[in-house]
């Protein structure tokens, strides 16, 4: 996925650097008006007494101009003391990717509020084998309800799953009073990671594509239930200052990740996270200019 966009995106940029005028990128309105979504969304809330949420979704330059739906959807809860963040990407060549990320982010989310009520619904003094099994379990059971929800309206509406193609990045955080605790599985693309005090990044989990180059992967692919136990990340630290998850439209951006997400969380620190108003400031910058970046952009972040 990651080839055929660097080649699609450098014909658009030659397109936009030869061309003397900037107008010809126009924002049109979709003409097939069903199953209408938000071209934006955004959210700034607090989960608890020392968590907040941030987040953004809003459509990209490309779709804006051929006048498409945007394709990407996140979702978040709570469940005892942990907090649930899911972010979707529709593949933008399938007719109806943008509801099946709306489903894979909200049943994900559902699911795995579900499981925590179950099976780990009170305060945590200390993490036990037991709870980080719970946790496999948990997200390994959220993608699989999801897959089911996506084969359900498929077969609704009569037509195949492949139309509903789209990645799932979900995570669960919570803090024991001593550390933090967090678990994540990813199918496809995009990214999650935390930043510390140190100023130091680590990834939670990794994008993945096919097995040819250019090939990409969601939670419709084939096989990806036999694989679901290897997706799984679970992280124990002392030290989280921010936790990030996006999808593509921010991650190509910040290629190689491991060094530009330094830079990116530097960016989030200076001119949206220390801002008087966060949400105004975070509406700013996920609308910043760059050539060859034309995706819908997805961002969550969690700060304490």
């Amino acid at each position: 996925m990651q080839f055929v966009k660097a080649a699609y995106n450098s014909f658009l940029s030659k397109i936009a650097k030869d061309s003397p005028k900037k107008s010809k990128w126009q924002i049109r309105e979709p003409e097939d008006r069903t199953d209408p979504v938000e071209h934006e969304k955004f959210v700034q809330t607090r989960l608890g007494d020392k968590k907040q949420l941030i987040a953004a979704s809003v459509r990209g330059k490309s779709h804006e101009h051929h006048g498409n739906w945007r394709d990407d959807a996140f979702c978040f809860d709570c469940a005892g003391i942990f907090t649930i963040i899911a972010a979707s990407d529709g593949a933008g060549s399938c007719a109806l990717s943008r509801i099946g990320a709306k489903i894979v982010s909200h049943v994900s989310v559902l699911s795995a509020k579900d499981y925590i009520n179950r099976h780990l619904p009170g305060p945590m003094s200390h993490i036990s084998e037991q709870t980080i099994f719970s946790l496999k379990e948990c997200l390994k059971n959220s993608v699989t309800a999801s897959t089911a929800s996506v084969n359900q309206e498929a077969e609704k509406r009569q037509t195949d799953t492949g139309s509903f193609s789209a990645t799932l990045i979900l995570l669960l955080h919570a803090f024991t009073g001593t550390e933090h605790l967090i678990a994540s599985i990813q199918v496809g693309d995009g990214a999650a990671a935390i930043y510390s005090s140190a100023k130091e990044v680590t990834m939670l989990g990794k994008a993945n594509y096919g097995e040819y180059a250019g090939e990409s992967v969601f939670i419709t692919s084939p096989k990806i239930s036999e694989t679901l136990g290897d997706r799984v990340n679970i992280l124990r630290t002392k030290d989280v200052k921010y936790i990030a998850m996006m999808t593509d439209g921010i991650t190509d951006d910040y290629f190689p990740l491991l060094k530009g997400l330094k830079h990116f969380f530097d960016q989030m620190e200076t001119a949206v996270l220390n801002s008087k108003n966060p949400l105004n400031a975070l509406k700013k910058w996920i609308r910043y200019e760059k050539i060859g970046s034309y995706d819908d952009r997805t961002l969550l972040i969690l700060y304490f």
